[in-house]
Parts: C-alpha cells; sequence; structure tokens
C-alpha cells in the first residue's frame, strides 16, 4: 500500500467545490490515513496551493492510503499537470511517527505568491470559492483543475 499526503483542495476535509469530483474519487480509492505534517512552504496560488517542499516551514495535510497505487496515480499525474512533480518524502503523522508519503510539489518556486501563514491551506479554504481570481498569472486551463 502506497501513502500519499494531501495538502490542499484534496484534504478529506475540504468542502470547496473546486476539487469535489477529484476529491471524491480519492476518497473512493483509499483510506484515511490521519492528519500529517511534512517540511517546505504553503503558497496561495488563489484557489489552490502549491507546496514547495525546501525549507525549514511545515505544512499541515493529511496521509490517505491508496488501495490501488498505480491505478490512482496515473490520473492523479495527469490531474496535477505538468506544474507539479510527484515526489516522495517523509511526512510526520499526528499520531507519532512518520511514513514515506507521495506527494505532489511544484517544480518550480513562485515569484509572486503569498506564503500560506502556518502551512494549513484549510485555514484559507472556508471563504474561498470558484470565483476567486488567481494570485498569480497563469493559463486559465489552469483551473479547471484542483490541486493537492
Amino acid at each position: 500500500m502506497a501513502h500519499l499526503f494531501v495538502f490542499g483542495t484534496l484534504r478529506p476535509a475540504a468542502n470547496d467545490p473546486f476539487g469535489r469530483r477529484a476529491r471524491d474519487r480519492l476518497a473512493a480509492e483509499s483510506r484515511p490515513g490521519g492528519p500529517a505534517a511534512t517540511h517546505g512552504v504553503l503558497y496561495d496560488l488563489g484557489r489552490y496551493p502549491g507546496l514547495w517542499p525546501v525549507g525549514a516551514g511545515r505544512v499541515l495535510g493529511n496521509i490517505v492510503e491508496l488501495a490501488a497505487p498505480q491505478a490512482t496515480f496515473a490520473w492523479l499525474d495527469l490531474y496535477e499537470g505538468g506544474e507539479y512533480e510527484r515526489v516522495r518524502r517523509q511526512v510526520a503523522l499526528e499520531a507519532g511517527g512518520e511514513v514515506g508519503a507521495w506527494l505532489y510539489a511544484l517544480r518550480r518556486r513562485p515569484t509572486r505568491a503569498a506564503s500560506v501563514p502556518g502551512g494549513d491551506w484549510m485555514s484559507l479554504a472556508g471563504p474561498r470559492s470558484t470565483t476567486l481570481k488567481p494570485r498569480v498569472s497563469s493559463p486559465l486551463r489552469r483551473f479547471h483543475r484542483s490541486r493537492t
């Protein structure tokens, strides 16, 4: 069984309409593993976050255990697109201990995006909606998908 660390719109508790279909599909193909954290910086990219996996910051999220990793990663890799790459990192479990997990990290550090205070996307997710404008310039096509 493979572990996946989700930190944004794919988190089980996320309720934003953005990413709902992917979040539901991921929930059907996985088991919740609980709250977790990893090192890095979380950036606010408008309607979804981006994780830069370098730095002393802490990014909060959840671990999910994938039932059929190859099948799930096949569609997640397409869903996340070229802006992200799947990398393996150590993730600290809130319940104690660490686990090696896959996560989708930004390929490039954003230059015009603000970091998320406390590294918790859910602290910003409540007021978000699909009508928000992006905070960084990018092709509109990326707004047709949600992010981890």
